[in-house]
């Protein structure tokens, strides 16, 4: 069995948090200190380290994120992260598309209310 911890901070504002990754055999186990990985929930801290991103290790351990990297790759969850990766980047579309479309109804309805007045007025003269 192997170990790999890490001190994980989001942004100063926020607490610091040990990550833990585990590896046996094929199997991954991570678990963090902060408030979601505590009680079982996915974490940003945990999920950016096993995607291979070090942006939030703060100790001195920052290259050992690449050992974690190659552990997910042999493993369910990286076929677990990169579907998360490609939901989420698919979720961001839906939603900048979702924004452009409220944004086109919004313009819509103000050009039907501009020539409902319009139309009133020309009506009434």
């Amino acid at each position: 069995m192997k170990e790999l911890k890490f001190l994980a901070q989001e942004s100063n504002a926020e607490p610091q948090h040990t990550v833990t990754i585990t590896k046996d055999k094929n199997n991954l186990t991570a678990r963090c200190t902060c408030p979601r990985g505590g009680v079982g929930h996915i974490c940003r801290h945990r999920i950016s380290i096993l995607a291979g991103n070090s942006r939030m290790v703060i100790g001195d351990n920052v290259a050992d994120v690449k050992r974690v990297e190659d552990w997910v790759v042999w493993s369910d969850v990286g076929v677990l992260i990169a579907r998360l990766v490609d939901a989420q980047k698919r979720l961001q579309a839906v939603k900048s598309e979702a924004e452009k479309s409220t944004a086109a109804v919004n313009e819509a309805a103000d050009e039907v209310r501009t020539v409902q007045r319009l139309l009133v007025r020309a009506i009434n003269d």
